[in-house]
């Protein structure tokens, strides 16, 4: 399986990080102009127009805009722009830029929006029966190449109630975060309270989404065959021969 970064070098671009931001991570914050964001985002007025028609028509998906200069970084963060609930857009302002002036372009990304949302229901029902998954969303770029991703939780599976309870936080976080959207410092708060730690998930990607639900069904047996412990395994450590 190929990294994150290899598996989504040529969708988000090869924009590369400058030292300020290496040094101050950006937060995915929710704003009233943009809704989700990661990165200073600022679309032209022609743009702002398509980008709010967009949200509404697919009102249904939940949609995360990302700045030109943080590409590199989103693309390293993907287990953050996750929703347990419904299937995530994770797209770059300048292909929303691209869509807002050219037809051609719209159709084409529009397109994969809808895709997009028919996979959501496959997905979903995977998420339901698989309490590893914590979320799941799609990945698209200026040359209109998609990635379908999930982010899954690496915990051993006796705590995968835990995932559940990461979900159930998730949309209480959201609900809380639709309330206080115009106070800036309690939206970066609530934000950074959703954040998923690297270290306790794996984030897997592809490019369709077969081979989305292939990599997810790889996963989960392998981790739950890591789990299985054989007998002599078992009684290691807990019995003392006396037949020596």
């Amino acid at each position: 399986m190929s990294s994150v970064s290899d598996a989504l070098s040529s969708m988000m671009g090869n924009n590369q990080v400058n030292d300020a931001a290496k040094t101050k991570k950006t937060t995915q914050k929710t704003t009233k102009e943009y809704g989700k964001t990661f990165g200073d985002v600022e679309l032209s007025d022609k743009a702002k127009d398509y980008y709010k028609e967009l949200r509404q028509k697919y009102s249904d998906m939940d949609f995360v805009i990302v700045s030109k200069d943080k590409k590199e970084e989103a693309k390293a963060n993907l287990q953050n722009f996750g929703n347990a609930n419904k299937m995530v857009v994770v797209i770059g302002e300048d292909e929303v830029e691209a869509m807002a002036n050219d037809q051609s372009m719209r159709n084409k990304y529009e397109g994969i929006i809808e895709m997009a949302r028919q996979a959501s229901s496959t997905l979903g029902k995977a998420a339901e029966g698989n309490s590893d998954i914590i979320s799941y969303g799609i990945t698209t770029d200026k040359d209109g190449n998609t990635s379908f991703f999930a982010v899954m939780n690496k915990a051993n599976q006796s705590a995968s109630e835990k995932t559940a309870e990461i979900r159930e936080k998730r949309k209480e976080r959201e609900k809380e975060a639709e309330k206080i959207e115009e106070r800036r410092s309690a939206k970066t708060e609530a934000e950074e309270k959703r954040r998923v730690s690297k270290e306790d998930t794996e984030v897997l990607t592809s490019s369709t989404l077969e081979g989305l639900l292939k990599k997810i069904n790889d996963f989960t047996i392998q981790k739950r065959t890591a789990n299985v412990e054989t007998d002599e395994e078992k009684m290691l450590g807990r019995s003392i021969d006396f037949s020596i």
